[in-house]
């Protein structure tokens, strides 16, 4: 599952409350609301920067030692933010968190770009993402490896970047009592960018 979290007006929006889905639809549909149009669009931005991340997959992704390692989940008041530059040992260009005994019920933990990101810079940074559950002693991949690219939105009033995220849903694609291990990337071209990961909690 995904959620774009936005920066308006220099200000991210959306990192802490997910980001009004009428809001956002209402802004997309004002330049043009093209379902196919858009799916196919975003297939390509993904085809064209699927090449960056190849690696973020690589088996020893699922044995190497974590960079970073929480209990429960990652709270909104001590996200974990990565540095600029990054790379696991044996996860290339990725930052690598465990979360033991996952336990907020009604939640969305999201990997996202740390960084405000100007319009020049929208559209050319990309998040990675691959999770993991614990099974016995093994962390084995749950589902394909995510991409998701940043789109600048200039309609109805707003001008805004739809920061490039990956969201999992607890009871989804994360259970509580389970063990969970995230590989991750946020990338523009070759190089990193600090990546920002938090888990808060859904409407009640």
């Amino acid at each position: 599952m995904r959620f774009n979290s936005a920066f308006v007006g220099g200000v991210r929006s959306g990192v802490r409350v997910l980001v009004s889905s009428v809001v956002v639809a209402g802004a997309l549909c004002a330049s043009g609301c093209g379902g196919a149009a858009a799916e196919g669009t975003e297939q390509a931005d993904e085809s064209a920067t699927a090449s960056q991340g190849e690696a973020l997959g690589e088996a020893s992704c699922a044995t190497t030692d974590p960079q970073s390692i929480v209990s429960g989940f990652i709270s909104t008041s001590s996200p974990i933010i990565s540095g600029v530059q990054y790379s696991n040992p044996h996860c290339y260009l990725a930052w690598v968190t465990d979360i033991n005994n996952f336990s907020l019920s009604n939640s969305f933990t999201t990997v996202t770009v740390h960084d405000p990101l100007t319009q020049a810079t929208c559209g050319s940074e990309t998040v990675y993402s691959q999770l993991y559950v614990k099974q016995g002693t093994a962390w084995v991949a749950q589902g394909p490896k995510l991409s998701d690219v940043g789109q600048w939105i200039n309609a109805g009033g707003l001008a805004f970047c739809l920061l490039p995220s990956i969201t999992y849903q607890s009871g989804t694609d994360m259970i509580v009592g389970k063990s969970y291990r995230i590989a991750a990337s946020a990338r523009s071209g070759g190089r990193t960018v600090a990546l920002e990961e938090y888990t808060q909690r859904g409407p009640s």
